[in-house]
């Protein structure tokens, strides 16, 4: 069963996002399934290897855009 991880948010994506936000209304609520998925503890997109560290970059797709796959934002 999954735990509830408490989510920290780095200055720096807080301030992207604020700044996307702009062009992009509705990136909140793209987000927000992934956040939702990260909270709970699962593991979500692919293991970027080679980094010395354990990091995922997930897809979002971006209700603002209709561009298919390629439209939509990267996480890391």
């Amino acid at each position: 069963m999954p735990t509830n991880i408490k989510l920290e948010y780095a200055t720096e994506f807080k301030r992207n996002i604020r700044i996307l936000r702009k062009k992009y209304r509705r990136i909140k609520g793209d987000l927000s399934n992934l956040l939702a998925g990260l909270a709970k503890g699962e593991t979500l997109g692919v293991q970027i290897t080679g980094t010395g560290a354990t990091l995922y970059k997930v897809r979002v797709k971006n209700s603002d855009s209709n561009k298919g796959k390629r439209g939509g934002y990267r996480v890391v």
